[in-house]
């Protein structure tokens, strides 16, 4: 952000991109340096079943639930369950689920971009909780 501005604001309302993917869309306000997400994942959506197939690789994202549920299985086997109000931190290297019928809302502020075809993380760079092949408009460069 140019050191002469001094606010900004933006409204969700209104993001400045849409990604879509199988059962689920991020909208994405980007204020200065930083891009804030919000994720919709319908029922049926899992990141091994609609993220996977497209993703490049896994990376770490943090989230806070504002409706639904979701549960998130580990590779090392364990298993947390979040909902409305729950505030989390997924390392690489997991699946997630919508638990139930209901579509599930949260804010992403993961960490996440694409530099030199490898993941990098930035604190520029929020709500990139997914990375896909060059040439797609998932990629942002850090």
């Amino acid at each position: 952000m140019a050191a002469a501005t001094k606010i900004q604001k933006k409204s969700m309302k209104s993001p400045d991109e849409t990604r879509f993917f199988e059962k689920g869309k991020v909208e994405i306000a980007k204020v200065g340096e930083t891009s804030i997400g919000r994720a919709y994942f319908e029922p049926g959506w899992s990141w091994e079943k609609c993220v996977k197939p497209i993703a490049k690789g896994q990376a770490p994202h943090t989230q806070y639930i504002i409706s639904g549920r979701m549960r998130v299985k580990m590779d090392d086997g364990s298993e947390e369950k979040f909902g409305p109000g729950d505030v989390g931190y997924v390392a690489p290297g997991h699946n997630a689920w919508i638990i139930g019928k209901s579509r599930t809302k949260h804010i992403q502020t993961t960490i996440v971009s694409l530099r030199n075809g490898n993941l990098c993380t930035s604190s520029r760079i929020l709500s990139r909780w997914m990375v896909l092949e060059k040439g797609n408009s998932f990629i942002e460069q850090c």
